[in-house]
């Protein structure tokens, strides 16, 4: 099972997650509810650090639909001019292996982790879950301490773009009184 496909199948139990880069390296968010979400951050955690020795050992693919996404933004990013030619020519040229070897340099250039809990997540939940974490993580980040500075809350605190979207705590059974998250419970 891919990454998609698993983090497709949290849309019924109202999991969502969002994966993207900021001036800081990576940010991964996850949104659901307490006693669903840890299952499926580790999952999702643990199948986001073994993707990239897949890839490397060539015993998975790339799809041809992101190397088109992929070249569908670099277009976007540069609308004319040798810079990209050079991307695209890049993308189009990269085998699968070299895309491994990149997700394992970035993650081998990460050097600080700052992990956040929010809602009906009691404190010891949350230190279990962040133990979890970094031991998932251990094998592929570096040794090393480094001393870059932790960025401010407000530099990472901005809106995720959840997916799927349609993840809903609301659609849940008895989801709305378990948090007010759809704003009916009348106080």
């Amino acid at each position: 099972m891919t990454l998609y496909h698993q983090t497709e199948l949290g849309a019924p139990g109202a999991l969502a997650y969002d994966i993207g880069f900021n001036q800081f390296g990576l940010r991964i968010c996850f949104l659901g509810i307490s006693q669903n979400l840890p299952s499926y951050t580790r999952q999702f955690c643990k199948m986001l650090v073994e993707h990239h020795p897949r890839l490397i050992d060539g015993s998975e693919k790339i799809l041809s639909s992101l190397t088109d996404k992929a070249v569908y933004q670099a277009k976007k990013a540069f609308p004319t001019g040798i810079r990209r030619r050079e991307t695209i020519s890049a993308i189009c040229g990269s085998k699968v292996e070299d895309v491994g070897i990149e997700g394992k340099k970035f993650f081998r250039s990460c050097g600080d982790v700052v992990c956040l809990a929010q809602g009906d997540f009691l404190p010891s939940e949350s230190i279990t879950l962040l133990e979890e974490l970094q031991e998932i993580f251990r094998d592929i980040l570096p040794d090393k301490e480094f001393l870059n500075p932790v960025p401010e809350l407000r530099e990472v605190l901005y809106p995720p773009m959840w997916k799927p979207r349609s993840a809903s705590a609301c659609f849940i059974p008895g989801g709305v009184l378990i948090s007010d998250a759809c704003g009916r419970v009348k106080r």
